[in-house]
């Protein structure tokens, strides 16, 4: 009799360790089956906020590429569109302010989407200066050389006849003033009064913050080089002034960003410039250490 009682109490161990199993594994699968939900719902989120950033960025390119001061004035203004994506449907907002003195834009960027988190949205901001591109293009031909002018016509070898007359008559009379009078002298003259037209100059250095977690904040930026460096910033774009620079010469420093995160991307902050003469654009990405690529 104490052998059979035995064998069933043995039994009802079994069937409750056997139940504590099951129930230990279920936990285990429903915790693997929210990891694996988590996970592919990140990947899904970091696919659609890297399509809606070079959304952002096509838009921002294409409002910088102005043909004319027409078009800088009047295609450079606030607006929205709509854009089917792989990942999503995106709303593409832009809203453009206008400052003076220097004369610039400033274009706050919103692409928003939406996703099985909820509502979702990247910024970025940029800076476009009113450039006109047509002295762009004259910069650009008197580098390359000017072309001939109407007077190398049919008339140079009269003008040289006569010029050769002047100077042998010159030289006859007065042959000491030839030194002082001559073309060389005249042409130093000219390249002396050609620079004496140079004068000092800014420069702009700028560019969008975009800012890939939560959490995350934009404290600022500042410079700092061989001439003054003044530095403005939204929670989404910097712009830093330069200047006034001497004429002929050309400004090294540094740009530094003020981030209670990382700076993922550039990998150098604080960003070195060397013997820079012209505006300069910049973008950084933000994030936290874990989520910079």
């Amino acid at each position: 009799m104490k052998n059979i009682r035995n064998i069933h109490s043995q039994q009802g161990i079994a069937m409750l360790e056997l139940v504590i199993a099951v129930l230990i594994l279920a936990f285990g699968v429903i915790a693997l089956g929210a990891m694996q939900n988590k996970t592919m719902g990140k990947s899904t989120y970091s696919k659609a906020m890297a399509e809606g950033l070079v959304i952002a960025e096509q838009k921002l390119e294409e409002m910088r590429n102005f043909a004319t001061l027409s078009d800088y004035n009047s295609g450079i203004v606030t607006g929205s569109s709509s854009v089917t994506g792989t990942n999503a449907i995106y709303t593409d907002n832009w809203v453009v302010t206008n400052h003076t003195a220097p004369d610039y834009k400033t274009i706050e960027m919103t692409v928003s989407w939406e996703d099985r988190f909820g509502a979702q949205s990247v910024q970025l901001s940029s800076i476009v200066a009113q450039d006109d591109p047509v002295e762009a293009g004259k910069l650009l031909f008197s580098l390359s050389g000017s072309p001939p002018s109407s007077s190398s016509g049919g008339s140079t070898d009269d003008g040289d006849d006569t010029t050769s007359d002047d100077n042998a008559d010159d030289s006859d009379d007065t042959p000491t003033d030839d030194n002082t009078g001559g073309s060389n002298d005249d042409g130093e003259t000219e390249e002396s009064d050609d620079n004496s037209n140079d004068s000092d100059y800014s420069l702009i250095i700028s560019g969008s913050v975009a800012i890939m977690s939560n959490g995350v904040k934009f404290n600022g930026v500042s410079g700092s080089g061989n001439y003054a460096v003044s530095c403005t910033n939204t929670s989404s774009y910097y712009a830093c002034y330069v200047g006034s620079i001497d004429a002929g010469d050309t400004w090294t420093g540094n740009i530094t960003v003020s981030t209670n995160q990382t700076v993922c991307s550039p990998a150098d902050n604080p960003k070195t410039y060397t013997a820079i003469s012209s505006d300069q654009t910049q973008n950084y990405t933000l994030g936290k250490r874990k989520d910079c690529p």
